[in-house]
């Protein structure tokens, strides 16, 4: 269920949702992804669908273009690719 609040500066309503199982499923998956995946898909956007990586893209914009494109109901989450604490260095 969504919930509204003001931002700070109080211009701007700011809708948060309780997290679901898909957000729950995709944050998953990311963690599971190997060094080698992330060595190849560094700095891209994954978007993620019920816990499974359906594609990279260059940017954000175009990782949410296509998913609402596809997605129109926001049963998607998109992240960027970055190393975990643990491989950097």
């Amino acid at each position: 269920m969504a919930d509204s609040a003001k931002s700070p500066g109080g211009n701007m309503s700011v809708r948060t949702a309780a997290l679901t199982d898909d957000d729950v499923q995709n944050a998953s998956a990311s963690e599971r992804f190997t060094s080698t995946q992330i060595k190849e898909h560094l700095g891209k956007y994954a978007l993620f669908v019920q816990g499974r990586v359906e594609a990279f893209f260059d940017s954000n914009k175009e990782a949410l273009l296509a998913a609402l494109e596809k997605h129109a109901f926001g049963e998607f989450s998109v992240l960027r690719v970055g190393p975990r604490p643990g491989d950097a260095g």
